[in-house]
């Protein structure tokens, strides 16, 4: 028969053993879990498939309604020689028409002049010197350069964060098995990429190219990539 002394002595000790075994499960419980930062990159060359060409006409005049007719005139002869070369109405657009007096040396009005600028949106890179001799021809007097884009970039920019996803995951999975772990959820995310600019041609290069229609239009390609930093649990 065990003594009531015994009995006490074995209950503590039971106890004890109890809060000495539940102590580290208790302290894993609420550790937070370990974590690893990978870097994810893609990119790819592209080349431009759209051309923005800007054309101007400035023209002087007595009255508002003068200057406001040559101007007329002049960009009307634009946009015919552009609907001509195929062209389409839906790929012009006016990025400017301003009326403004002109003053002399009194301070008092002399005339008004009339500024317009007509944008074309041209795919056949082939057209650009052809426009713009045939502009200068007509009489429009600026000419404010040439912008290539590519207009399918957003596109290409989606499926660029996706392979950067991808490869950064393969490297988080590669430390994860490496260091006895499985990978786990994604902690957080950050995406950063660069947009390309092509090199456009500027007005001198224009002007050269308003004399002669067989001058070489070379939009060049230019590097779209894409960035992530990713944050993935470990299990």
């Amino acid at each position: 028969m065990i003594s009531r002394s015994v009995k006490s002595a074995l209950l503590c000790l039971c106890v004890s053993s109890a809060f000495v075994c539940a102590a580290p499960a208790y302290a894993a419980g609420t550790q937070e879990a370990g974590t690893v930062s990978v870097s994810g990159y893609a990119e790819e060359q592209i080349t431009p498939d759209t051309a923005y060409i800007t054309i101007g006409m400035t023209t002087d005049g007595k009255t508002s309604e003068e200057a406001r007719m040559k101007n007329n005139a002049v960009m009307n002869e634009v946009q015919q020689a552009a609907l001509s070369m195929g062209i389409e109405k839906k790929d012009m657009k006016t990025r400017g028409y301003n009326v403004y007096p002109t003053y002399g040396s009194n301070q008092k009005i002399t005339g008004y002049s009339v500024s317009n600028n007509l944008e074309l949106k041209v795919s056949d890179f082939d057209l650009i010197p052809r426009l713009i001799a045939r502009a200068s021809q007509v009489g429009a007097n600026e000419v404010h350069g040439v912008r290539f884009t590519n207009e399918h970039a957003d596109t290409l920019r989606s499926n660029l964060i996706k392979q950067a996803v991808y490869n950064g995951r393969q490297t988080a999975q590669a430390v994860a098995e490496a260091t006895g772990h499985r990978l786990g959820d994604v902690k957080s995310i950050t995406v950063a990429g660069n947009s390309p600019s092509y090199a456009g041609m500027q007005l001198m290069s224009l002007r050269a190219a308003a004399k002669d229609e067989a001058t070489p239009v070379e939009p060049g390609t230019n590097t779209l990539s894409e960035s992530v930093e990713v944050v993935y649990y470990l299990q």
